[in-house]
């Protein structure tokens, strides 16, 4: 049941987290500050994992990281990274509306149906891709991203600022106090 698991977060200080999301989402930057590899080919890796360890509020905390691939060509092997999944980190550019969509359309479907009763928040990065033209674009209006949480039920929705490696672990520090209160089987980090 959730709330054995969230007594056994509490006590042990100890979380799987997998993330998903677009190649230009601002994943790989949050990846990267938290300790993981930076990747010299986005397109080939299938999945990085590594440990992450920080302290909030007195408490030792460590995470195992799965940041898994957004390429099309490993659709059928990114799923067995769900397994035991304590949350999903759902990755999309707040610049990008096709990084938003794809959040709506594919991330989020994929995350509930390969693990369910995890909690689930979204993450909007500042990434602007540097390969698109991205001068002169709007962020997604908050209305839009207030209602894609609401419409998918999950647990929250913040922003990380790629240029910031403190914004990393501050997503990490809002998510484990929203997997530690949520009471119910519906969090889903995306």
């Amino acid at each position: 049941s959730s709330n054995k698991r969230i007594a056994e977060l509490k006590r042990e200080g100890k979380m799987k987290i997998v993330t998903v999301g677009a190649v230009e989402s601002g994943k790989m930057h949050f990846v990267a500050y938290l300790g993981g590899s930076p990747y010299q080919d986005a397109m080939s890796v299938i999945l990085l994992t590594f440990d992450y360890q920080t302290e909030y509020k007195g408490k030792d905390i460590f995470i195992k990281l799965w940041d898994t691939s957004g390429n099309i060509d490993f659709e059928r092997l990114r799923p067995l990274s769900y397994s035991n999944a304590d949350a999903c980190l759902v990755f999309f550019s707040i610049f990008s509306p096709e990084s938003f969509e794809n959040a709506r359309n594919k991330w989020i479907p994929e995350a509930k149906h390969y693990c369910p009763d995890v909690p689930a928040i979204f993450v909007g990065s500042n990434y602007k891709s540097w390969s698109k033209k991205s001068d002169g674009l709007q962020p997604i209006p908050k209305v839009m991203i207030e209602e894609l949480k609401r419409d998918t039920g999950a647990a929250g929705y913040f922003e990380f600022d790629v240029s910031d490696e403190n914004s990393a672990k501050k997503v990490i520090e809002d998510m484990w106090d929203i997997c530690l209160l949520q009471d119910s089987n519906d969090c889903i980090v995306i």
